[in-house]
């Protein structure tokens, strides 16, 4: 019986931060360096616009800023004349001719240090970003995706790319909590690399690392639709997903086709290459669960699967849930 599509609760993962600015970059309105000030002061009327780039033909390597702080700064002068004074006269007069600008294809982590190391008058003007077209972007959202790059990286475990242990037991909370009075069941399948530190002693913890990471990337290419897939221990990927409303005759044979669907993920590749070569594959044991509908714990869905873990090294039938009370 084909797997059926698990119910997304949760909405699709954002795309990874990216690291290069380019892609944070909002567009810039580009000002010849010979527009008189009035017309400046008629564009920064736009709330929304808060720097002009200004250009001049005479020197095309030039790059100039103009924001709405140094605007009004020039514009009022020290004496209370200078607009009178400026009215007429071209922005080159009054752009900082020396901009923090970058390419597109520098990093956002990059670009955030050197916007930060400026003076601290200057650290609330933008990042100029050249490039086909000119764009601009903020230090506030340089620092912001800088931290969601933190975030996003201490969310997954580091030698496979797949959830961490703590984010995917939240997600787990997360679906229990969701499911609760709903016809919808929680399902886990738990996937074991058996003997991983006799890998390890092989061809170094470098297979070991190999190995696990080609398991989890054929895990997360052959988890269904809403699946999430982690590392909750050394030689431990746990697959998690909802599934929708089902017939209780009908939930062992669906249950039992995920199984299967996701152990093809740990069969050894055709040809070992590299430090994969120097060992035999590992045994793998590939289990699956689910809850009630209606009803689930996280900490036991994780305990469920491990039990199950147990009897298949046993070649004993696991129970496949509990009841509303959490007895097996």
């Amino acid at each position: 019986m084909p797997t059926q599509d698990l119910v997304p609760l949760v909405p699709a993962t954002a795309e990874p931060v990216s690291v290069e600015v380019g892609t944070l970059a909002r567009p810039a309105l580009t000002v010849a360096a010979t527009l008189p000030m009035a017309e400046v002061e008629v564009a920064l009327r736009d709330p929304a616009l808060g720097a002009l780039v200004v250009l001049d033909p005479r020197s095309p390597a030039a790059v100039g800023l103009l924001s709405r702080r140094r605007f009004g700064e020039v514009m009022t002068g020290r004496l209370g004349y200078g607009r009178a004074v400026l009215t007429r006269r071209p922005v080159r007069e009054a752009a900082d001719w020396h901009p923090l600008v970058v390419g597109p294809e520098s990093t956002v982590v990059h670009v955030a240090g050197l916007a930060m190391a400026r003076p601290q008058a200057l650290l609330g003007e933008d990042v100029v970003v050249a490039g086909d077209a000119w764009g601009l972007v903020s230090t506030a959202v340089l620092v912001a995706s800088v931290v969601d790059a933190l975030v996003d990286a201490s969310s997954h475990d580091p030698v496979t790319s797949v959830l961490s242990r703590a984010r995917l037991l939240r997600t787990l909370r997360e679906w229990c909590a969701a499911v609760t009075g709903t016809p919808n069941r929680v399902v886990a399948v738990l996937t074991r690399v058996e003997e991983l530190d006799a890998v390890n002693a092989a061809g170094g913890h470098a297979a070991g690392d190999a190995v696990l990471r080609h398991i989890a990337t054929g895990l997360v290419r052959l988890a269904p639709t809403g699946c999430q897939v982690g590392r909750i221990g050394s030689g431990e990927l746990l697959t998690v997903g909802v599934l929708p409303d089902l017939p209780d005759e009908r939930v062992g044979a669906v249950v039992e086709s995920l199984r299967q669907r996701m152990a093809q993920a740990a069969q050894a590749p055709r040809t070992l290459t590299g430090r994969l070569s120097r060992i035999p594959w590992p045994r793998t044991l590939t289990v699956a669960t689910t809850s009630l509908p209606g009803w689930a714990e996280p900490d036991l869905v994780v305990h469920d699967a491990r039990l199950a873990l147990g009897a298949a090294r046993l070649g004993a039938r696991p129970p496949l849930r509990r009841d509303a009370d959490g007895r097996p």
